[in-house]
């Protein structure tokens, strides 16, 4: 799938240096089940130091150039992360490409370094990606033409590779008067042979149902994230060992409540526009994107 499109930015953002936000961790999971092999982590991993979930961490802008840099800390432990509308885009955009990576990559690790208890057992480290983006019109009306383009695409194209893979994509957004929300999900089946060229690589057959969903909601007035969900499975073999692996990811602004399904809260965004779409691959399909980013004048 290629899609083109022109993602223009002032560089206007709605936070300042040494501005301080705080997130709380909802949920945050991961069960792992590998033949006779079984791992539950609950909490969350900041700077290799674990939390439980249903804590809070500081977030605080430390500088803005064409990005905003933060710190995420709880307790004086801390990790840094950078964030604006382009990689935020480029995040929706190779979506579909990263739930697999992001799956397979766990599954891959216990093929060829085997299992290993006390590092699975350790929590998944907290969503903190993409916190900020540019509060200009113009930032808003690209980062709608790049979802847009990914709803059309699905809406009329059935893809086909050499790749054995069924899916189903669903992708919606709502643009309100003070918000932008985005949902995503994603369904499908993975039947790949895949022969590395590592020597301590075995060779590897899946056979997976993938299922994973996400929501965000963003404020339009400081560009801050208010709530963020991602969740998702997978299910099927390896090698011929069963194995079952589940994530969960939320985290929220303090004081804002993410709806549980955008498309069904509608009615809590003022002033707002829908756009959906449902569509279907016959593959993981490959997404080539070209963006432009200029200089606008506002």
């Amino acid at each position: 799938m290629l899609i083109q499109t022109q993602l223009c930015s002032a560089d206007t953002f709605g936070v300042s240096v040494g501005e301080t936000f705080t997130y709380e961790c909802i949920t945050s999971e991961r069960t792992l089940v590998w033949g006779s092999n079984s791992s539950l982590s609950e909490g969350y991993s900041l700077d290799d130091h674990h939390f439980a979930e249903g804590t809070a961490v500081s977030v605080e802008v430390t500088h803005i150039d064409d990005n905003v840099y933060y710190v995420v800390s709880k307790d004086g432990f801390e990790a840094f992360h950078s964030s604006d509308a382009l990689s935020l885009s480029l995040a929706i955009l190779f979506e579909e490409g990263s739930i697999i990576y992001s799956f397979y990559s766990i599954i891959n690790h216990i093929e060829q370094l085997g299992w290993n208890q006390t590092l699975l057992d350790q929590g998944p480290y907290l969503l903190c990606r993409e916190l900020f983006v540019e509060i200009d019109s113009t930032s808003w009306s690209d980062l709608i033409d790049v979802v847009t383009s990914k709803i059309e695409h699905y809406s009329t194209a059935i893809v086909t590779y050499d790749d054995s893979f069924l899916g189903e994509i669903e992708v919606l957004y709502v643009n309100s008067d003070s918000t932008f929300a985005y949902e995503f999900h994603y369904s499908g089946v993975l039947n790949v042979t895949y022969t590395p060229t590592s020597p301590i690589s075995p060779w590897t057959k899946y056979s997976d149902d993938v299922e994973y969903y996400q929501s965000f909601v963003y404020d339009k007035t400081t560009g801050a994230l208010l709530g963020m969900h991602s969740y998702g499975s997978m299910t099927g073999t390896s090698n011929g060992t069963n194995f079952e692996y589940a994530v969960d990811s939320h985290i929220e602004k303090e004081g804002y409540d993410l709806p549980v399904s955008i498309l069904s809260n509608t009615k809590g965004f003022s002033g707002y526009s829908i756009a959906i779409a449902f569509g279907s691959m016959t593959t993981l399909v490959m997404i080539a994107v070209y963006v432009r980013r200029k200089k606008a004048t506002i």
